[in-house]
């Protein structure tokens, strides 16, 4: 089931749930509670529901509006496809779901009063309401608490901790001479003579997750060997080779093949760990804009990041090779090297705050950092961007104090000068 049929799914089930208890609650206190009554009179009993009913279509729609302005402002502020992420929370679907019935509940339970001939409205009508909205205002309550998770620490924190638990699911540590594994099958391999392409066909899509036991699976069942020649994130167009099958004594199973490869119309944190770095690198870039100039913002932006990093320097990031019972190699699939997450987290930062002495600071202090954490064949990638640092530093436009302020290593960016080693 998908996220966004859950996101209909629950609120029908709470609509659902009003309804049935609205239409049962007097038959049902009747049975459960005999001759209990709830001891308003009808006009009381009307009024109380009345409000009930009537505020709570007032309070869903503040409520909902306040959070949409709120994810409004933090997409503007931060990046616009940080608003997928803040619309994954379950909490949104409930809210909804709990207002809405309560409304509903609060609006059928009037035509309990004086049912089967009796003025007094029974007690479980009553109660049932009262817990519904009670409901509504814890609901309230932690729909406004989360709004919290809107502000700048607690977004870059959330981006962190989630690439860092996909870093620590969905890789293996780090294997020496390992990288080339890829590299080395493909090749052996001719890619003027597959044995079946497996092409997509309609709109562009994105490659999000890539299921490798399935892709496995169906090579085995062909004796075969599968290639996915994207990686996850890479944009699909029609027409492309989705998967290339080498060798095989029989057809590889198309739909089991196109089932090991999800496609979506848009990229998520979820299973891709690169892709919280990406957002994390938008957020920093963004607040080094002229027009936001926040540079205090972009360093806590890399902090983030140098976390990322240096669990990435410590992966086996080339794991796309995957081998059956037999040590045949039976599946391909890309992903990226050091050198492509060390630049996808570096190079647009670098660039955008080439003259921020703040930033400056901390980039050196995260790349002498992340020299002695990585293992040793990976330290010659972030040497390179050391090198790279320095040179920009005798050629950009800064005075000859604020050259000697940038070149200095602080993990706050301004606050605390690290000696030099």
């Amino acid at each position: 089931m998908s996220r966004r049929h859950l996101h209909l799914i629950v609120p029908g089930a709470y609509i659902a749930l009003a309804l049935a208890l609205g239409l049962a609650a007097p038959r049902l206190g009747e049975r459960l509670f005999s001759g209990v009554v709830a001891g308003l009179a009808s006009d009381s009993a009307i009024a109380l529901l009345s409000a009930i009913a009537s505020g709570m279509m007032a309070l869903t729609g503040i409520a909902f509006s306040i959070s949409f302005v709120f994810f409004q402002l933090s997409s503007s502020a931060y990046t616009p496809r940080l608003l997928a992420e803040f619309a994954r929370s379950p909490l949104g679907p409930h809210a909804l779901g709990i207002f809405v019935g309560t409304f509903l509940y609060a609006a059928l339970a009037i035509r309990a009063i004086g049912h089967a001939g009796k003025p007094e409205l029974h007690a479980a009508v009553t109660w049932i309401a009262l817990a519904w909205l009670l409901a509504s205002v814890a609901a309230l309550l932690l729909l406004i608490g989360s709004l919290r998770r809107l502000s700048v620490s607690e977004v870059l924190a959330d981006l962190g901790e989630h690439g860092l638990c996909e870093v620590r699911a969905g890789y293996h540590p780090y294997r020496p001479n390992a990288e080339d594994a890829v590299a080395a099958v493909m090749a052996t391999l001719d890619p003027a003579a597959p044995s079946q392409v497996i092409a997509h066909t309609g709109v562009p899509l994105y490659v999000v997750q890539i299921d490798g036991a399935r892709l496995l699976a169906a090579a085995r069942a062909a004796s075969g060997l599968v290639v996915v020649p994207f990686a996850r994130g890479d944009a699909v167009m029609p027409g492309d080779a989705l998967a290339v099958i080498y060798g095989g004594s029989r057809r590889s199973d198309e739909a089991a093949v196109r089932s090991a490869i999800r496609l979506s119309r848009e990229r998520t944190t979820e299973n891709n760990a690169p892709y919280a770095l990406r957002l994390l690198a938008d957020i920093a870039i963004r607040a080094l804009s002229p027009a936001v100039n926040d540079p205090t913002t972009a360093v806590a932006a890399l902090d983030q990041i140098e976390a990322l990093l240096r669990s990435f320097g410590g992966a086996d990031l080339e794991h796309g090779v995957a081998r059956d019972e037999t040590g045949a190699v039976r599946a391909v699939c890309m992903h990226p090297s050091w050198e492509d997450l060390l630049a996808l987290g570096l190079c647009e930062i670098t660039q955008y705050g080439e003259q921020s002495v703040q930033v400056q600071r901390r980039l050196g202090a995260l790349l002498a950092d992340l020299a002695e954490s990585v293992p040793a064949p990976r330290r010659a990638a972030v040497e390179h961007w050391r090198a790279s640092r320095q040179h920009l530093l005798a050629h950009v436009q800064l005075s000859p104090d604020a050259r000697v302020l940038a070149g200095c290593r602080d993990r706050q960016g301004l606050g605390h000068t690290r000696p030099r080693q």
